[in-house]
């Protein structure tokens, strides 16, 4: 393990908020403080893991396969126009009151 020592000055808040994480905790602040950088640097190392498996899949030739044949869906897809589809709606609306209050 090797040891480090970083300074930085910390806002009101941010003291506070560690005090009190320190203080739930039953920990030290120093100790608090090296918790919290931890758990950073795990979060970082996760989001590095994704951002690679999302490069590495997309790297992939099934990705593309996919995306191709959902654009080719997405052409042959015809748009509803807006007012269309809200009297759509609402006759689905009448219809589901209809039945109710029978």
């Amino acid at each position: 393990m090797e040891n480090l020592t970083v300074s930085f000055r910390l806002t009101k808040r941010e003291a506070r908020e560690l005090e009190r994480l320190a203080m739930n905790k039953k920990l030290k602040r120093q100790q608090a403080a090296r918790a919290i950088f931890r758990e950073a640097l795990r979060r970082e190392s996760k989001h590095e893991y994704v951002l690679q498996e999302m490069a590495r899949r997309q790297a992939s030739p099934e990705w593309s396969k996919t995306f191709e044949r959902i654009e080719k869906f997405r052409a042959k897809v015809r748009p509803i126009p807006e007012a269309e589809l809200d009297a759509d709606i609402e006759a689905a609306i009448r219809a589901v009151r209809k039945k109710t209050q029978k």
